[in-house]
Formats: structure tokens, C-alpha cells, sequence
């Protein structure tokens, strides 16, 4: 009985089955026959659409890149970043904050863990040289034995190392090289293993060739090359870092062993730092020292999306640009569930007849929700292939220049998924009220309705216009913030630096990685600095330890006889060791006393000179000059000879930090590896580069070269984010106008057709062009100021959100609001004059005959 019973519901649920499936392809295949009946409405909703989501996914493919993607590995959900600098702290002790951490730590975490399979660790080298004369700069990473086996990947020619050989200092001379650097420098030969490079002028031998997908653990990197970690005095000139606990360098990974978790590893390694931190203290440690050391954290979290400095610096902003391209995709949908409502009017009578031979509305309900997903999905494949040629655009603006940030925005299943979700819920949320309206059709009254009085329903806030008054409102957003980013970036660029920005050219060189000893490196300078004074077009020149906008900076905590500190914060104080005629090459005005001058030499009295913000923090109300403070932990005394104005030399927001300068030839000496040389030029800075960059190669043709371009376009580089923001918002801006344009223009053109016997008769009695052209204006004019009145408090309230990503104008400021408003009056204008010349040139005699 049992049996019989179920084997019936099982052919019922079989035969309701099929007949669902039988109805889904009917209903398929009717939208279509439908759909290529009217080619504009269709051409119009799918194009409205791909614009939306094509916006959409385009920044969902770099928010994919950067934050969601796993790396192309073995298990990546396995493996665990240790001390990685996008997260919290790092590794951490007491107060102090550390990103990384020394050799000499990696290998205690590494050999005393059980919670890993294996370890390795990852160290920058800078840029490195390829040849015996080549000075070209090639990126490379120095990493321990165990890289290739912890991410799981085996070169696609030859071998990579291993542990522990590859850990030894000086005892695997090999390098492995990507896939793009084989076929850039080497044209694929098949041959090239066994072939040595120079690197750094150090030989070694290619042991093999990674896959063309595989770009490291570094996310928006492409390392040319892997060098082992052993090889590091050699590549880095003789400067040994393996045996340095203070030199905290390295990114570390590690792969879980099987059933342990991501607390259980957390949990150890922090027991396992505090240990290894006791046994290197020993004696010496006192009790504060104990009392930080059982305060110590290593941050362990999840590995699988590598490590990236990306995040940290674009999260924020591509989240922020997510937000508004969530608007454009609004706007769109509101032109699809306008077409989509003009159309239910104007099928009235076709869902008349279908329902009065017998078709249920629940089956209309069902063919029209069917069409609008068919439409939504149209215009999401669409929005694909727009996302896929617009995100190499997208990813050139956030790279802030022509060669984009080697990151992989191909789309991949989250983008593919985000996609089908996007259209699905467009389809399901706009389409959904267009179709319950057009299957509530009345049969009799509509059957005896004419072909006009079918399309006079509406009003004067019909759900049409209800919806162009919201796409307005949310321009008027768009807009509104797009004229807040734009002129936060002038405020940031033309903002007072505290010296003649224009003009100066900015050379950064690598002395020690090009062979200089310490002891030549003062010589280096002086040599190099006259030598660039010499050249045509330039009027001084000078050089510094951390330069103008060069990302570098130097700190220390000082001693001020005298002062109060209420935290050893207090005391932190930013510094830099500059040349003779410094602040006079960048034109920075010395407000007391004097600067930097050739005699403040190696034997001399030391001095500092001080800025305005140091000053009246540690000598409010009082004259600095002569006064001293000592620096390097108490052991050197300086006297201030001088005060400089505020020099905004490093950041483009923020208050200047409390900061001194120092003669760069006392204190023993420059003591950096790279050096800022500051070129003040008669013109063009530009202009200059080439003949900058000929006279340093005959100064030294194997000087190594970081960087030559103006200081503007450094300062450039420093507002990336807030260009990126403020380029996209405008794209993204006249995308919503031009979706909402089109909106009102539709909704105006079925009014005027709905109307054009009203005109006729105006006309007929006398009404002028003039004034049925002011009739339809007018008529945009009301719904632009009617969505003014909804979009400005929105705006406003808006821009208070954003707040704190603004430079010099209020969130509400009211001259971007008065031209966001003037912007999209004209855009209501401009969209309702082509209807309204229709309007206005109407024959009476026709409309009245037609009506």
C-alpha cells in the first residue's frame, strides 16, 4: 500500500515537474517572439542595463583582485600569514609595532612550531641589475627553501631550491624567474637553464622557470626572479642581514598541518614568540622588559589571498566607488521598470484577451516576469563583456599611470556569480511591479477601450515620473560627490607645501647597492651634487637622506632639557639629514637663525634645524636658538641655529609632524643606501630628465637609478587614491546622467504621444509653438527640481559619510551642491528639448484627426 502510494506521488511530482519545465520553455520562448517584435524596447532596457552592471562588475573584478581571489596554489586555505603588514599590527611589543620580522626570529618560529607543515619567508631586495653593464632595474625577491613546497607549485621548466641549502649563506648561487620576465628578456628559449645572469653584479645560474600564472604570494606584484634567502649578502653587496635580530624585514607563511586550526596556531606561536623573546633578553631583561615581552602578539590570519599592500591602501576606496556604482545600477533599473510599465500599458489589451480565453493571471504573472529576467540576463551578459573591456581602464587608474599594477582582473567565478546575482535581482525587483500592474487588467473595460484612451492612464505622478524624480535624487548624489572628489584633489595639489614645489626635479640613486662603501658614500654625494650643478638649466642642487614625497622617512625619540613628556609619544620626533643649501633649493623660508651651511662639517659644532611645529611643541613662548636636545638614545648633543617654516615634504594630509634637520656631514656621515638629490631647474623640470639621467651615467655608468621626474608628479603619486576616486565618481556621474537623461526623455516622448491630442486642440485655438514647447520644458524642469528637492538633503547627508576623505571643503558645500543642481537642470533641459520640438511642431489638423 505504502509502495503504491509513493510510486503515485512520485509520477504526480514527475507530471507537475515536466508540465513546469513545458510551461518555463513556452514562456522562454514567447519572451522572445515578443522581444524581437519591439528591437527599441529591447535595445534600449538591455543597454540601460549593461551599462549598470556592466559598472558593477567592473569594480567587483578589482575588489575580486584585490581582497577576494585565492591565490593559484595548492590548498590555500591552508596556508597562514605570520606578522603581514595589511593586518593589525604585525608582530608586536609592547608600544613597538613591527610588520615582519628578522632571520634570525623566522627560524626559531620556524623550527620549534608544531602547528605547520612548513614555513619559509619572503624579503625584498629593492631592485636589482641584470648584467655586467645593464643598469636596467628588474624586481626580485629573496625567499627561504621552503617557498616553493609551502605554496605547493613546481616550476614549469627546470627546478626551484630547497632547504636547507637554500637557507645557507653563500651556498645555492641560483635563480628561478617568472614566466613574463622569460618572455620578455629571453624570448622563451627552451635552453636558458643553466644560464648564468649577473645580479647585482653577482653571478647566478637559472635553475628554472615558473608557470605563466603564477606571480608569487604578493598580490598586485610580478617578481622577475626568487633568489634563495642564502644569497642575501651576496645580491644586497656584502650588507648581511641573516644574522641581524633587529632587522625585521621578512613576510613569513605557513602551511597548517592537517587538523590544526587557525586559533590552535595562533595560540602557539604567541606562546613561541614570548619564549624566544625571554631566551634572547636573558639577563639583561628588566622589568619592563618582561612586562612587554608577555604582552607579545604574533598575528596569525588567514593566507590564502597572499599578502598585499594593495588592500590597505585601495580597500577603502574601491568599497567607496562600490557604493556608487550601486547607485548607477539604480538608476539603470529605474529605466528598465519605466520601459517596462510603458509597455503594460500599452499590452493592456493583449492581457485582456489572453485573460478572457481563459489564461490565469497568475500565468500572465509568470510570462511577464519571465520576459523582464530574460531582458535582465540580456543586459548582464552584456554588462560582462563591458566589464571585461573596461577593467584594464579601471585597473590603469587605480595603478596612477600607463603601465597598470600586474594584477589578474580576468573574470573568475566570484565575478561570474556577482554577475548572475546582479541581473537576477534586477530582473526579479524591477520586473515584479510592471507585471503584477499589467496582470491586473481589467477585461471588460479595456476590451472597449480605444487604441488612445489605452495609453491615458497616468497622471501627474504617475509611477513613470515617480520614477525619473528618483533618478534625479540619486544623480544628484553621484554628481554631488563626484564634485567633492574632484575638488578635493585640486585642494590637495595646489595646497601650500611649505616650499617652491615648482620646478624641482627629484633624483633618487642607490649608492650602496651600486658598489659604494660606507666610507665613500659623503664623497659619492658631494661629487654627484656638484657635478649636477654644472648642467645646463640648472640653478642649485642638493641632496637629502629622505627627500621630497620619496616614501621614505626617519624618526627618533629625543631628549628636550626641560620638557614634560606624558608619554614616550611625546617625545617621537621626525627627522632628516640634509646638504648644505637644502632649503634654499627647494625655496623653504627660514624664519629664525640660519640653515643648513658648508661649515656645519664632520668636526664642527652639531647642529639641527628645527620646524615651526617642533618649535612650539617643545618651546612654547620661548626662542629656540641655542637651545639643545640630544638624539641617537641621549648620546649626541645638537644646538638649533635655525627655524624653518612648515614643510609638508611627505604626506599630502594630516598635520605636519614635529621634525629637525641635520648636517648630513656630521654624525659620521650619510649612513643610507639610497639617496634624494633635489634639482632646482630654470624651466621645465621635465625637460631636464633626459639630460639628468646622461650626466649620472657618465658619473658612473653602473650607478643604479630609482627614480627621476619632477616633484609634482610625485605629489601626484601621493594623491593616487583621491584621483582614483575622484576620476571614477565623474565617470560613474555621467553614466547616471546619461541613464537618467534617457529616463526622462522616454517618459516625456509617451507623454507627449499620450497627449498629442490635448496639443492639437491648444493649438487649434491658438496656443503658439513657443508655448507648447515651454509646456514640455517646463514639465522636465518640474520633475528635475521635484528630485533637486528629494537629492540635495540625501546629498548632504551623504556627503558627511565621505567626510573624512575630503580636503578643504565641507561635506555640504554648497557651491559643489549649487553645480551638481546646475548640472542636472541643464542634463533635464537638454533631454526634454527633443520632445518638446516634437511637441511644438504637431499639425493640428492630423492630431485632431487621428484623436
Amino acid at each position: 500500500m505504502e509502495g503504491a502510494f509513493a510510486g503515485r506521488w512520485i509520477a504526480k511530482t514527475a507530471t507537475m515537474t515536466s508540465r513546469k519545465f513545458e510551461e518555463l520553455l513556452q514562456d522562454l520562448r514567447y519572451a522572445l517572439r515578443m522581444l524581437r517584435r519591439s528591437p527599441g524596447f529591447t535595445a534600449a532596457a538591455v543597454l540601460s542595463l549593461a551599462l549598470g552592471i556592466g559598472a558593477n562588475t567592473a569594480v567587483f573584478s578589482l575588489i575580486d583582485a584585490v581582497l577576494l581571489r585565492n591565490l593559484p596554489v595548492r590548498a590555500p586555505d591552508r596556508l597562514v600569514a605570520v606578522g603581514d603588514q595589511q593586518f593589525v599590527n604585525g608582530l608586536s611589543l609592547g608600544n613597538e609595532r613591527m610588520d615582519m620580522v628578522s632571520w634570525p626570529v623566522f627560524r626559531e618560529l620556524r623550527d620549534r612550531n608544531h602547528v605547520f607543515e612548513d614555513m619559509y619567508a619572503n624579503g625584498r631586495t629593492g631592485q636589482v641589475t641584470e648584467g655586467a653593464a645593464d643598469t636596467t632595474l628588474h624586481t626580485a625577491r629573496l625567499v627561504s627553501g621552503a617557498f616553493f613546497h609551502v605554496l605547493g607549485i613546481q616550476p614549469a621548466l627546470g627546478r626551484g631550491f630547497e632547504a636547507p641549502d637554500a637557507d645557507l649563506p653563500g651556498r645555492t648561487p641560483v635563480v628561478v624567474i617568472s614566466d613574463s620576465y622569460w618572455q620578455r628578456g629571453f624570448q622563451r628559449n627552451p635552453n636558458i637553464i643553466g644560464r648564468r645572469l649577473l645580479v647585482n653584479h653577482y653571478p647566478l645560474t637559472i635553475a628554472g622557470v615558473m608557470p605563466r600564472n603564477f606571480y608569487g604570494d604578493i598580490v598586485g606584484a610580478n617578481p622577475d626572479m626568487w633568489i634563495p634567502m642564502g644569497m642575501q649578502p651576496q645580491i644586497m653587496n656584502g650588507r648581511s642581514f641573516l644574522d641581524d635580530r633587529s632587522a625585521c624585514w621578512l613576510q613569513i607563511m605557513g602551511r597548517l598541518r592537517p587538523g590544526v586550526s587557525l586559533e590552535q596556531a595562533r595560540a602557539q606561536m604567541d606562546a613561541l614568540l614570548r619564549r624566544v623573546m625571554i631566551e634572547h633578553a636573558g639577563a639583561k631583561a628588566t622589568a619592563d622588559d618582561i612586562r612587554d615581552i608577555r604582552t607579545a602578539q604574533v598575528f596569525v590570519q588567514p593566507g590564502a589571498n597572499g599578502f598585499s599592500s594593495l588592500r590597505s591602501r585601495f580597500s577603502s576606496s574601491l568599497f567607496t566607488l562600490m557604493a556608487l556604482v550601486g547607485v548607477v545600477l539604480l538608476i539603470a533599473c529605474g529605466n528598465l521598470a519605466n520601459l517596462l510599465l510603458a509597455r503594460a500599458t500599452a499590452r493592456r489589451r493583449e492581457m485582456a484577451v489572453r485573460v478572457a480565453i481563459g489564461a490565469g493571471r497568475a500565468r500572465l504573472l509568470s510570462q511577464l516576469v519571465t520576459e523582464s529576467l530574460l531582458l535582465a540576463m540580456m543586459g548582464g551578459s552584456l554588462g560582462l563583456i563591458v566589464a571585461f573591456w573596461t577593467s584594464q581602464g579601471f585597473l590603469r587608474l587605480v595603478s596612477g599611470g600607463p603601465v597598470p599594477v600586474p594584477l589578474d582582473v580576468t573574470p573568475d567565478a566570484n565575478v561570474f556569480l556577482f554577475t548572475f546575482g546582479a541581473a537576477l535581482f534586477t530582473g526579479l525587483l524591477f520586473g515584479f511591479a510592471p507585471a503584477i500592474r499589467a496582470a491586473r487588467v481589467e477585461v471588460a473595460p479595456t476590451l472597449r477601450e480605444t487604441s488612445r484612451s489605452l495609453v491615458d492612464a497616468g497622471g501627474r505622478f504617475s509611477p513613470g515620473r515617480m520614477l525619473v524624480i528618483a533618478q534625479v535624487a540619486l544623480s544628484v548624489l553621484l554628481v554631488f560627490g563626484a564634485g567633492l572628489f574632484i575638488r578635493t584633489v585640486r585642494n590637495l595639489q595646489t595646497q601650500d607645501f611649505g616650499f617652491a614645489r615648482e620646478n624641482i626635479l627629484m633624483l633618487q640613486a642607490d649608492a650602496r647597492g651600486s658598489g659604494y662603501k660606507p666610507a665613500m658614500l659623503a664623497t659619492f654625494c658631494t661629487s654627484l651634487t656638484e657635478r649636477l650643478r654644472s648642467l645646463r638649466g640648472v640653478r642649485s642642487a642638493a641632496f637629502s637622506e629622505n627627500g621630497l614625497f620619496s616614501g621614505t622617512d626617519s624618526g627618533d625619540t629625543i631628549q628636550v632639557p626641560g620638557f614634560a613628556p606624558r608619554s614616550d609619544h611625546d617625545l617621537d620626533t621626525a627627522y632628516d639629514r640634509v646638504s648644505a643649501g637644502y632649503f634654499e633649493t627647494i625655496g623653504a623660508r627660514i624664519l629664525s637663525g640660519r640653515g643648513i651651511e658648508a661649515q656645519d662639517g664632520l668636526g664642527a659644532q652639531k647642529v639641527a634645524v628645527i620646524n615651526q611645529s617642533m618649535a612650539r611643541y617643545f618651546f612654547p613662548g620661548q626662542n629656540p636658538l641655542g637651545r639643545e636636545f640630544r638624539i641617537n638614545n641621549g648620546k649626541d648633543a645638537v644646538q638649533i641655529v635655525g627655524i624653518v617654516q612648515d614643510i609638508r615634504d611627505h604626506k599630502v594630509r594630516g598635520e605636519v609632524p614635529r621634525r629637525f634637520y641635520l648636517p648630513s656631514a656630521q654624525l659620521g656621515g650619510p649612513a643610507l643606501e639610497a639617496f634624494n638629490f633635489e634639482i632646482r631647474t630654470a624651466g621645465d623640470p621635465a625637460a631636464l630628465t633626459e639630460l639628468v639621467r646622461q650626466a649620472v651615467k657618465q658619473f658612473n655608468p653602473a650607478l643604479r637609478v630609482f627614480n627621476i621626474s619632477p616633484v609634482d608628479e610625485q605629489i601626484g603619486d601621493s594623491v593616487q587614491q583621491d584621483r582614483l576616486l575622484a576620476r571614477l565618481s565623474a565617470i560613474f556621474g555621467a553614466i547616471a546622467l546619461v541613464l537618467a537623461a534617457f529616463g526622462l526623455y522616454g517618459v516625456l516622448s509617451y507623454n507627449v504621444a499620450r497627449r498629442s491630442g490635448e496639443i492639437g486642440i491648444r493649438m487649434a485655438l491658438g496656443a503658439s509653438s513657443g508655448g507648447v514647447l515651454w509646456m514640455v520644458l517646463s514639465d522636465a524642469l518640474m520633475l528635475a527640481i521635484v528630485g533637486l528637492i528629494i537629492g540635495v538633503p540625501a546629498a548632504m547627508l551623504a556627503g558627511r559619510l565621505v567626510a573624512s576623505r575630503l580636503f578643504g571643503l565641507a561635506s555640504y558645500d554648497a557651491a559643489t551642491l549649487f553645480g551638481a543642481a546646475a548640472v542636472i537642470v541643464c542634463v533635464a533641459a537638454f533631454a526634454a528639448w527633443l520632445p518638446a520640438r516634437r511637441a511644438a511642431g504637431t499639425d493640428p489638423m492630423t492630431a485632431l484627426r487621428y484623436e
